[in-house]
């Protein structure tokens, strides 16, 4: 099944969506999210087992991404990642201290094989955040071959 267009009508909706702004939500971008939200189940539904995985935990992001903006998540939570400025170097994660308090934390990226073995950890360096704080941080990687894919966490400092 080719879903090369279907893949770019969601990043295309995914992208006009300013992730940056916390209130663009109230600007009407909410829908851009829900679009992408119905194309993903589309596809989802449309794709087989190995594909459904996939796609949910796309939908999955959303979701997640959406609680932490509307500060019903709570803690220190992650909202988006994306390669950082300079390629392989860095990977930048969006995060929110929905935690309500000033808080100290940091984040950890996982790299995964295709078998979902663990490869490498790696995390940013651990810094104050004050309560409803929305900052990105560049968490040094380094990309390795047989990555296939990886996920970020935000924790508290203990």
């Amino acid at each position: 099944m080719d879903i090369s267009d279907e893949r770019a009508t969601v990043l295309r909706l995914l992208g006009e969506y300013d992730a940056h702004d916390v209130d663009s939500a109230a600007d009407g971008d909410e829908g851009k999210l829900d679009e992408a939200d119905e194309e993903l189940l589309r596809l989802q539904e449309q794709g087989g087992d190995e594909a459904e995985e996939y796609f949910q935990s796309a939908r999955n992001r959303i979701r997640l991404f959406r609680e932490a903006l509307d500060g019903e998540r709570e803690g220190f939570v992650v909202v988006t990642t994306r390669p950082g400025s300079d390629g392989d170097e860095t990977l930048d994660v969006t995060v929110v201290n929905n935690t309500g308090e000033p808080t100290s934390g940091r984040v950890t990226v996982t790299f995964y094989d295709a078998d979902g073995n663990e490869l490498e950890t790696t995390a940013s360096e651990t810094a104050a955040f004050d309560p409803d704080e929305q900052r990105t941080v560049s968490v040094p990687i380094e990309r390795l071959e047989a990555g296939e894919r990886y996920v970020a966490s935000a924790e508290r400092a203990s």
